[in-house]
């Protein structure tokens, strides 16, 4: 008895057919994506690097320096690796600074880092494009799915280039590879190493622990589930251990938590410049977010509908996680950010947008894409046309303002001439010590990479 495929002119991305013939038949679609894949790695990254001004690529931020490149230079690479801030491990950030150290000068290190974490950007667009194919059909669909990763409209103001931030990138990937089921051992034992990294970098990892729940008839997929529950076991231990301290900020209320969503995330998907964006909300009393966020909501039920169950769990993923994530991150960094409630939506030009947005944001352009995949793949004239627009107007979201003119990084000076200075100082005898190490400005104003003075001039 001849066994039936499934239907692929809906949905392909509903079934995993695990026999070999099926394997066989994808096999020749599978080497084409993984080219694509590299190649729009490589785009990617590119893209990542040439939305960040200069004075971006050229300044270290915050972590990066007195935790990342600091406990580095001190501790050594196997130490540092598994040290633990703000109460859980940052195995990615530490990987890439072990990397930036390894081919770069101290006195460039600003470039190196800069340079490699647009390249783990790169690295995620091209693993989101493969591992998306099973819930998406439309190959371009899937291009801007992945391209999301790089063209978000806020992720060079602060999240782009550094390492204290790259944990955002994980964890958008670390959202797909739980969903994906594998289609070798081979393939889901790299895909648990994946998701491993990715676990012992982003402490919220816990909150996707439910998504194992969609994959987990499926045997292949519970080394990659088995990997997210490790990672999660860490994280959670190290939490306990060496406990995060406290907020001292009340946190949010639920009006707080809406109208915060609306102006951040939401205005987030189209709008860069946060004054912009705060001029919209203004002139319109809130009026165009809740419209942006209807269509997203509308785009979402119709990628639902349109497809099959494997499609649905994808959809409330998306809807769930977005307005999760970033409730999670506001309320555990809780601040008088995010008081619109108190100050209305003219606040978020004072506030700016935050970090914590940016994942969010990316899911619910996701929405978008998924409604449009859901048009193309039904292959009419018209259903067509309308995927091409949503399409369309998907693009002209994140390509409204593709490279900003100032970022957080963008009003302090360069780490070069700082560090130049700093290790001059050293060699006159000049240097003001602080607890035996020179220290190095960075930026914010107040953060310093701390080394002695010997390290500094041996690997400037």
């Amino acid at each position: 008895m001849t066994r039936a495929l499934p239907n692929t002119t809906t949905d392909r991305s509903a079934d995993f057919v695990d026999d070999d013939a099926a394997d066989a038949r994808r096999a020749p679609r599978l080497v084409l994506d993984v080219g694509t894949a590299a190649a729009l790695g490589v785009v990617a990254a590119l893209v990542s690097w040439w939305r960040l001004p200069e004075a971006a690529r050229s300044t270290l931020w915050a972590e990066d320096g007195p935790i990342f490149l600091s406990q580095r230079l001190d501790l050594g690479p196997w130490e540092s690796l598994v040290t633990p801030y703000a109460g859980y491990q940052h195995l990615g950030a530490r990987l890439a600074t072990d990397l930036a150290v390894l081919v770069g000068d101290l006195g460039d290190v600003a470039h190196v880092i800069a340079a490699v974490c647009c390249g783990v950007a790169g690295l995620v667009t091209a693993l989101v494009f493969v591992l998306s194919r099973q819930y998406v059909v439309s190959s371009a669909a899937r291009v801007a799915i992945a391209a999301v990763t790089v063209l978000a409209p806020i992720a060079p103001i602060e999240v782009s280039g550094n390492l204290a931030n790259l944990h955002w990138y994980l964890l958008w990937l670390l959202f797909w590879a739980v969903l994906h089921v594998p289609r070798t051992w081979w393939g889901g034992g790299l895909q648990a190493g994946v998701v491993l990294v990715c676990a012992l970098t982003e402490v919220q990892s816990v909150l996707l622990v439910p998504l194992v729940l969609v994959t987990v008839r499926h045997r292949r997929s519970w080394p990659v589930s088995g990997a997210l529950l490790v990672g999660v076991a860490v994280q959670l231990w190290t939490s306990w251990a060496f406990p995060r301290p406290a907020s001292t900020y009340p946190a949010p209320d639920l009006t707080d938590l809406v109208l915060s969503f609306l102006a951040q995330p939401v205005m987030s998907t189209f709008v860069a410049s946060s004054g912009t964006a705060s001029d919209l909300l203004v002139e319109t009393s809130w009026g165009i977010a809740v419209l942006v966020l209807a269509g997203i909501v509308l785009c979402a039920g119709w990628a639902a509908v349109a497809g099959r169950r494997r499609r649905l769990w994808l959809v409330l993923g998306l809807v769930v996680y977005a307005p999760l994530l970033w409730a999670a991150g506001i309320v555990a960094n809780a601040s008088g950010l995010t008081e619109y409630g108190l100050n209305g939506p003219g606040w978020l030009a004072t506030s700016g947008y935050l970090r914590y947005a940016l994942v969010p944001s990316m899911l619910l352009l996701t929405a978008v894409a998924l409604a449009a995949d859901a048009f193309l793949a039904r292959r009419r004239a018209v259903t067509t046309v309308a995927g091409a627009v949503l399409l369309a107007a998907f693009a002209g979201a994140v390509l409204w303002h593709p490279q900003l003119d100032h970022v957080l990084r963008s009003d302090y000076g360069p780490w070069q001439s700082n560090y130049d200075q700093v290790v001059d100082q050293c060699r006159s005898g000049d240097v003001v010590l602080d607890d035996g190490k020179a220290l190095v400005p960075i930026a914010p104003t107040g953060w310093f990479v701390a080394a002695d003075c010997s390290t500094l001039d041996e690997r400037g």
